[in-house]
């Protein structure tokens, strides 16, 4: 899906002044430049240090709202104050639908639907290419998600694994309908939970694995204490990593299959009869 025309002018009008107040006060912008018109002919690249700098200070907003120099209507000004709330960072782009393209978040793995401007994306991006990855900035846009008009992509072809990898993630999301439609919305109506801190295991687990590196098989020993011990300095690993702050889905997965590779061994050991 893409804007309407309207609202496809709409948010230009609004961005570009936007971006001319933050040159102004900020100067910016070149000599030559003296008025919104002039500044939106100029070409992306020479906007980019300005595009930079607002969203670097989302402050500027607060500012550019307060002057209201254009003497904007309040569902503007509004709309304007919603984008302190832009996602910026390095996204994949998954797979593109007819609702929107599926943008998912280098780093947090969240998943975001994400409308076209002036073009779907299915338009902008060969079906062959993708998934592909972008530096991008989303924006709230009237229950929407839109991107700020620039994408910068990476020349970068992608192996089976990280497909699989990108597909699972938006499958996942899928299911538990946690892709965000909205950055505006609360949590509980974008099926993303906030969770409360909970109890830190970081000492607990610490002191254990000190514990279980002295667990050894050997001789006098039954066969099933190898797999056991090493079970159990796995299953520590993987507490470790469920109750760290970093969430690495990736060593996660790693480390789970380290435990099922350990119980398949403790099971051969069972199943030989051994006398414990």
């Amino acid at each position: 899906m893409k804007l309407s025309q309207a609202d496809y002018d709409r948010y230009f009008k609004l961005m570009w002044n936007l971006q001319f107040f933050v040159g102004q006060t900020r100067q910016l912008l070149p000599k030559e430049i003296g008025t919104v018109e002039e500044y939106e002919g100029l070409d992306a690249m020479e906007k980019l240090p300005i595009r930079s700098a607002l969203f670097a200070n989302p402050v500027a907003i607060n500012d550019f709202v307060a002057e209201n120099a254009q003497t904007l209507p309040q569902a503007d000004l509004d709309l304007v104050s919603s984008w302190k709330q832009a996602v910026s960072g390095t996204f994949y782009i998954e797979r593109i639908l007819k609702k929107h393209a599926i943008f998912i978040a280098q780093e947090q793995e969240a998943v975001y639907g994400v409308w076209g401007l002036h073009d779907d994306f299915a338009e902008l991006i060969p079906k062959q290419a993708l998934p592909t990855m972008v530096e991008a900035v989303l924006l709230p846009f009237e229950g929407k998600i839109i991107y700020d008009g620039l994408l910068q992509g990476y020349n970068i072809f992608f192996g089976s694994g990280i497909q699989e990898d990108l597909k699972e993630i938006y499958m996942r999301a899928k299911h538990a309908k946690s892709i965000i439609t909205d950055l505006l919305a609360v949590p509980s109506s974008s099926g993303v939970t906030v969770l409360e801190p909970g109890k830190s295991w970081e000492s607990q687990i610490s002191d254990l694995k000190q514990i279980a590196k002295k667990l050894r098989g050997g001789a006098g020993q039954s066969p099933l204490c190898s797999p056991a011990f090493s079970l159990v300095r796995a299953s520590l690993e993987l507490a470790e990593l469920a109750t760290s702050n970093s969430q690495d889905a990736t060593q996660m997965l790693k480390t789970l299959e380290k435990c099922d590779h350990l119980i398949s061994q403790a099971e051969t050991a069972i199943y030989r009869g051994m006398n414990f």
